[in-house]
């Protein structure tokens, strides 16, 4: 899939938390919202507005993605919940840890090849 047709699924899909995101798919959708949310970090209020929509997408376009290597979406919790524990543990860095864990979960599953037969979100992105 190229950057195009990447862009348009993503898009058109911008809701849509059901089916699977192949990982190229994934790959250019993320390069596009990270170029879009820069240029619009520079327009006051409407920016925000519109980085809340992206963010939305690219959350769709993640869940998706997890689909694709056979997980369900709620796992995307996994990799943020280091972020929601107790933070006052910082002395001991022990939630530095977490948060580095979680982030790596979460690149282990965008890097991850998907199921090449059909699991129970859908049939495989790169088989048509």
């Amino acid at each position: 899939m190229n950057i195009i047709e990447a862009t348009t699924s993503g898009f058109t899909n911008i809701i849509n938390f059901k089916g699977r995101a192949s990982r190229s798919e994934f790959w250019w959708f993320y390069l596009v919202i990270t170029i879009l949310n820069i240029i619009v970090s520079f327009i006051p209020f409407v920016g925000a507005i519109l980085s809340l929509a992206l963010a939305i997408a690219l959350l769709s376009m993640t869940v998706r993605r997890f689909h694709d290597v056979g997980l369900s979406g709620w796992w995307l919790f996994v990799s943020l919940a280091p972020f929601v524990i107790d933070r006052t543990d910082m002395a001991s860095g022990k939630s530095n840890y977490l948060v580095l864990f979680g982030f790596m979960y979460a690149i282990k599953i965008y890097i991850t090849k998907g199921e090449n037969v059909e699991n129970q979100y859908g049939a495989d992105p790169l088989a048509a």
